[in-house]
């Protein structure tokens, strides 16, 4: 039984992986937390062309212990200073890497489930986005994400998140139906896969 759930697990990340790709989405195979924080501080240097700012949140389990990535991450602008004056820090932010809290296989899109406006913002208003997915979080189908969602979105609830799926770069159509990037959202996205 365990190789069975061993072996779809690792056919949903290759399924995800791989039309994750073909949205124009690149992904980063990563062993370890420090590996995590190695790739996202090249991508930063790399691809970025401005300031980058990393999302507070950013646990990883490893080992048994717990491992922020965000005081691992080169981020140029606190994640402080983009909730105390957001209209103003937003435009200065080139780069944005968030936690994805779950990947689906079969459309190849990361789920973003935000509670502040300030950390949706860095996944979709960033001309680079960078997101760390866990493998273990990876669903086969969409239809497994509703009772999670359901959960989340109780009546009940205080505070009801905000909800985005991601598959790739944003893109657009122009008259011609010429395909254009980033036009409504980041132009990049980067998956740091661990």
């Amino acid at each position: 039984m365990i190789e069975e759930m061993s072996s779809s697990a690792s056919a949903a990340v290759d399924e995800f992986s791989l039309r994750f790709s073909k949205q124009a989405g690149m992904i980063y195979p990563a062993k370890n937390p420090d590996e995590v924080a190695s790739i996202i501080n090249n991508l930063i240097q790399t691809r970025g062309k401005g300031d980058s700012c990393c999302s507070p949140d950013i646990a990883l389990s490893y080992n048994g212990s717990r491992y922020d990535i965000s005081r691992k991450v080169n981020g140029t602008i606190s994640y402080e200073k983009l909730e105390k004056n957001p209209r103003e820090v937003m435009g200065l932010i080139d780069v944005g890497i968030t936690m994805a809290e779950y990947g689906i296989a079969q459309t190849g899109t990361i789920v973003d489930v935000s509670f502040t406006d300030e950390h949706r913002l860095l996944s979709s208003l960033t001309r680079v986005h960078i997101a760390i997915l866990e493998k273990g979080k990876i669903l086969g189908k969409l239809s497994k994400l509703s009772p999670i969602m359901g959960n989340l979105l109780r009546p009940e609830s205080e505070k009801k998140p905000s909800i985005t799926f991601i598959g790739g770069p944003s893109r657009t159509s122009d008259i011609e139906l010429k395909s254009v990037l980033g036009v409504h959202g980041p132009h990049e996205v980067h998956v740091v896969l661990i």
